[in-house]
């Protein structure tokens, strides 16, 4: 699959934007688009000149109001691909061309075995600050990113900024932990999560 490569906030989740400005002392408003936090390291938005703080309102020429217009528009490209993405910066609107890559940095389409963990599983992870799990009263967690719409974290029900806290039943505080958890894994696979209410949830999918 191919990726943007941007952190994102849902302006239209209330809930998402109110935590996102508790945490950052920033003062979003909530409405319609996707909110770049941050850009990976040679990412595709990145070199296409995007910005933190921009905000995508299209994807080749269709409007993008959430996090799951975001995830259709990309959702079914590869590395190599080349979207249209229009963002607004100081109100501004840019459209630039942005080739798509995968999590590694590649523009090529791989085989399944050249996939890492989670890009066979459709998401990234993000660790989880300390002030946030003393919040939510977590001694583990992981912020979920990029979930691909589809993906086996998808059909678990979890999307971007749920809390991921447990994966076997290990716990879990960054990328790394998630890949050794499930590198070579074949089976079930177990985890627990939190919404954005704080509500607990225990799902599980087959590892691809």
């Amino acid at each position: 699959r191919g990726f943007l490569g941007v952190n994102s906030l849902d302006l239209s989740n209330d809930q998402q934007v109110a935590l996102y400005n508790r945490e950052k002392k920033t003062n979003l408003k909530t409405g319609s688009g996707v909110y770049i936090t941050g850009l990976p390291d040679n990412s595709g938005a990145q070199d296409a000149g995007m910005k933190v703080g921009d905000i995508i309102t299209k994807i080749d020429g269709a409007n993008i109001t959430d996090f799951a217009d975001l995830s259709i528009a990309i959702g079914s490209k590869r590395p190599g691909d080349k979207v249209q993405v229009t963002y607004s910066r100081n109100g501004k609107e840019t459209t630039s061309t942005v080739t798509l890559k995968d999590q590694k940095g590649g523009t090529s389409t791989r085989t399944k075995a050249d996939l890492s963990v989670t890009e066979k599983i459709g998401a990234e992870f993000q660790s989880l600050d300390e002030r946030t799990k003393a919040y939510y009263g977590l001694s583990s967690g992981i912020v979920a990113k990029n979930v691909i719409e589809g993906s086996e974290m998808a059909k678990a029900g979890i999307v971007d900024n749920y809390i991921i806290t447990d994966i076997n039943g290990k716990p879990v505080n960054s990328q790394k932990d998630v890949e050794s958890i499930l590198n070579k894994f074949s089976g079930t696979v177990q985890i627990k999560y939190m919404d954005d209410y704080g509500r607990n949830y225990t799902r599980g999918f087959k590892m691809p």
